[in-house]
């Protein structure tokens, strides 16, 4: 059996490292999700819900894309 996920989702792991290693966030930080889309160019990138504030930790559990890209604008390229 094969469990398919969303790149999005694999994404969001490979941030939340690399923002971790770089002590770019702790997992307690507050992330400003609020609105539940944020936009990147000329592209909306929307939540499920608008989720608020999250904790570094509640990102990753509730798979916040605005949180996600918050935190990695802050990590840079």
């Amino acid at each position: 059996m094969q469990d398919i996920y969303e790149p999005g989702s694999t994404f969001k792991v490979v941030t939340a490292s690399a923002a971790l290693q770089e002590h770019i966030v702790g997992i307690d930080d507050m992330i400003d999700a609020r609105g539940g889309r944020i936009a990147i160019g000329s592209r909306v990138v929307s939540d499920t819900h608008d989720y608020g504030m999250l904790s570094f930790t509640d990102v990753i559990v509730k798979s916040s894309n605005v949180g996600a890209i918050r935190v990695g604008l802050q990590l840079g390229p």
